[in-house]
């Protein structure tokens, strides 16, 4: 992928102390997010468009019609739509039968699975391997500290839905996925299990309708080491994924969440130069 003596991914993704300094600075300029940027090829009509979003479950959320925008605007640029891709994060979500549903069930990924079909263009999750990621992850913390961070990731996923599941079923699917992929069978991935490690590491009982603050700040790359670690295997590896579609000759329409934008943002350009 990289030639000697020139920096891997790795070295060119943003720390996310430097990631928390450039939310700082667009938003005091008031930034309209989705974080947006684009690289066109030189040497032929390939494009790359990546929007950063703050992740959405409202389908009159202002970012809809500026990712919609978007869209309808790569769409028009003088590409090959036989050799398009569109890339979102954490998984294929399947396809609704409207656009409101798609939003309210799956958010923006939901909304690009379902304009994605419409267009006849592909969509992939460019996502390491689950298990890799568990590896990683228990050379350096542990199997509480791990799976505390998931399901606060979990707990803040519920929170921003416009139309809640019932918590604790909705909690529980994630928690048994977690168990399967683990093959931790010497932990406790029941709900109240998790509740009473969130319990322990606040001063507060646990209230799924009142912890978004809290249960953010443990999701938070630059607030907690664990999840900084996962959010940047996750970035090494859409990177790579990147490089090579581009390198494939795709044109390429990436849809994350703005952090994963802004740290990327310089590996993206270095490579795809």
């Amino acid at each position: 992928m990289t030639k000697s003596n020139n920096p891997s991914i790795k070295d060119l993704l943003l720390s996310h102390e430097e990631m928390n300094d450039k939310y700082q600075k667009l938003h005091e300029t008031k930034y309209d997010y989705p974080y947006i940027y684009c690289i066109n090829s030189s040497t032929n009509s390939q494009t790359l468009c990546f929007l950063g979003t703050h992740h959405i479950y409202d389908p009159y959320h202002p970012q809809i019609g500026k990712i919609k925008k978007s869209w309808f605007k790569f769409l028009k640029k003088k590409i090959d739509k036989n050799n398009c891709i569109v890339l979102t994060e954490g998984g294929i979500r399947p396809i609704e039968s409207s656009e409101k549903d798609a939003i309210l069930k799956h958010g923006e990924a939901g909304l690009m699975s379902f304009l994605s079909h419409k267009a006849c263009i592909r969509n992939i999750s460019p996502e390491p391997d689950e298990k890799f990621e568990i590896k990683e992850l228990e050379k350096q913390f542990s199997k509480e500290q791990i799976e505390y961070y998931y399901f606060a990731r979990t707990v803040l996923q519920w929170n921003k839905l416009k139309v809640k599941p019932e918590f604790n079923s909705y909690i529980r699917r994630y928690l048994d996925r977690d168990k399967l992929i683990t093959g931790w069978e010497n932990f406790d991935f029941s709900v109240s299990n998790l509740i009473s490690i969130h319990n322990k590491r606040h001063d507060h009982d646990f209230d799924p309708t009142e912890c978004e603050r809290c249960v953010y700040k443990f999701s938070n790359p630059s607030q907690n080491p664990v999840a900084s670690a996962s959010s940047h295997i996750r970035d090494e590896h859409i990177v790579n994924e990147i490089i090579k579609l581009w390198e494939a000759g795709k044109s390429i329409f990436i849809v994350y969440g703005s952090g994963h934008a802004i740290v990327c943002q310089k590996a993206i350009k270095y490579f795809l130069k």
